[in-house]
């Protein structure tokens, strides 16, 4: 399970009292500050980079939604005592990989903190976050 880093951007928007139309959203307007914005690039950067070596190296994945994970997201161990895995819904998931992430949900981080407490590996693959919610 790939841990998709859009709440990461969604930290770095400013926070504003008034929103502007939705096709604002989508144009040079200053939802963000400069310094956000070439963030948020490095974070899309870093993720493609992720997603393509994985694609690469054949390897099959699927994208986490922190949302998801904090509703439909728990720990399980199979019998006969192997490593732990990560449920979301029907899905299990031996191996979490993080990119680079600016914050995560305290939801994800409680969840990811007993995934690994359990023997479950999460992987770091970019910058460390460092904000919880």
């Amino acid at each position: 399970l790939v841990l998709h880093p859009q709440e990461s951007a969604a930290v770095l928007l400013r926070v504003r009292a008034e929103w502007p139309a939705p096709d604002a959203l989508n144009s040079s307007s200053d939802i963000a500050t400069p310094e956000a914005k070439e963030r948020i690039l490095r974070l899309d950067s870093d993720f493609k980079g992720l997603v393509s070596g994985l694609l690469g190296a054949q390897r099959v994945f699927d994208l986490g939604d922190e949302t998801l994970l904090r509703d439909l997201g728990s720990v399980v161990r199979p019998p006969g005592g192997a490593r732990p895995l990560l449920r979301v819904g029907a899905m299990e998931y031996p191996v979490v990989v993080l990119p680079s992430l600016v914050g995560v949900a305290e939801s994800t981080f409680r969840l990811l903190r007993e995934f690994r407490a359990q023997g479950g590996p999460v992987l770091l693959a970019g910058e460390a976050p460092a904000l919880v919610e």
